[in-house]
């Protein structure tokens, strides 16, 4: 199966990014609230992950950050949205490129996952500090939240390897 130069009929591609871009938002919502944090830790990361797998960058960048942003919305974060719509899209991006350039060698998905999911947390860092800046939000949250946004990360690129290698070895049978 070569996931990335196949032709895809237009109508499906738009079908099946829909529905990976509700799986990231319902994934999302499988949360686990941080105590004494403003974040959580889920299932998304996996999942776009995953799609990251499927589909390659740009498609997948879309589905990161709609899918990762509406749930924000639903959760009550919407003061993460903008800052979600870029660090998902970006690392979701990045885990594209990464997995179709490293997809021939299974060993290296880890580190595929683990390059782009360093994103995350150094995104989220960023985007508070940014809040922080505009009196919208305590300087010291950023550095508060920051151990939770890695183990947030791990966490995703853990459930995610381990996705990618059963559809990887289910799809060679």
């Amino acid at each position: 199966m070569d996931r990335f130069n196949e032709r895809r009929d237009p109508v499906k591609l738009l079908v099946q990014c829909g529905l990976f871009t509700a799986l990231v938002a319902v994934g999302t919502l499988i949360s686990f609230p941080i105590a004494g944090g403003h974040g959580f830790i889920n299932l998304g990361d996996a999942v776009i992950h995953t799609a990251a797998f499927v589909f390659g960058g740009w498609h997948c960048a879309a589905i990161a950050a709609i899918g990762s942003a509406l749930a924000d919305v639903i959760l009550g974060y919407s003061i993460y949205v903008p800052g979600t719509l870029i660090v998902k899209g970006l690392m979701a991006f990045v885990s594209g490129l990464l997995i179709r350039r490293l997809s021939a060698k299974s060993w290296l998905v880890p580190v595929a996952l683990s390059i782009a999911g360093v994103i995350v947390p150094a995104g989220y860092f960023l985007y508070e500090l940014l809040l922080s800046a505009l009196g919208a939000w305590e300087p010291a949250m950023a550095v508060i939240d920051l151990p939770w946004n890695l183990i947030q990360y791990a966490a995703g690129a853990v459930i995610g390897t381990a996705a990618i290698l059963i559809i990887e070895k289910l799809s060679k049978r």
